[in-house]
């Protein structure tokens, strides 16, 4: 073998060790971080998993101070008069009633109480209007939300609640049960539009029940 054909092998061997030892150093590389990964990953495991059994451990310590509280107010009642229960009921609805009530003011926005002003407001000329179409009635701008806009501006403390809700409900009642509708304005309806508006107070007035339902629930 020539020196030339030696020094050519020796330097190919050179390459040859020398791309091999930069494998092994990328694979170590590599290895090393697939190890960190796999130790971060278990790591965030573990906090999950202990902020998990923290939280469920306060759900049954809460849960059990629940009971507790439970135990001591019926041993308690026990030993309390007719009277002293009434009351306590009474007060229990007066808070409930506040609660929805707080509810139903915070639930209407500024946008919300600029629309039902105006609703209110077309209500003072519809009465006016010679022939009434579907475009002309003043609908409420929500239907969901008519007896809880009512009960706002029904007078009566919060204490009064359940008498509000009825007084709200019997002014909705008037102004769009079907049947009244359709007496006070039915003479004056379009008849291409009469079928569309009579099916329409139907759906609302379906609502508006529903919506006493509700309010009244726990009174």
């Amino acid at each position: 073998m020539t020196l030339k054909n030696k020094s050519v092998r020796a330097t190919t061997q050179a390459r040859k060790s020398l791309a091999q030892r930069e494998r092994e150093t990328q694979r170590k590389a590599i290895d090393e971080k697939v190890s960190s990964n796999r130790a971060q990953l278990e790591e965030e495991e573990d906090q999950w998993f202990k902020f998990l059994m923290d939280q469920r451990e306060r759900e049954i310590r809460a849960a059990e101070e629940a009971v507790r509280i439970q135990r001591e107010r019926e041993r308690a009642s026990a030993h309390r008069t007719p009277e002293q229960r009434a009351a306590e009921a009474k007060a229990r609805q007066e808070r409930d009633a506040e609660r929805r009530m707080r509810a139903a003011t915070a639930a209407m926005t500024q946008s919300q109480s600029t629309q039902w002003a105006e609703y209110e407001s077309k209500w003072t000329t519809f009465q006016e209007i010679a022939v009434i179409t579907m475009a002309a009635v003043p609908w409420p701008p929500n239907a969901e939300s008519l007896l809880q806009w009512q009960i706002q501006k029904t007078a009566g403390t919060q204490a009064e609640y359940k008498s509000k809700v009825k007084s709200a409900y019997k002014k909705c009642a008037l102004r769009w049960h079907p049947d009244k509708f359709m007496g006070n304005f039915g003479s004056k309806m379009a008849e291409a539009d009469k079928e569309k508006i009579h099916s329409k107070l139907n759906d609302n007035f379906q609502i508006l029940n529903a919506s006493l339902t509700a309010a009244l629930k726990g009174t």
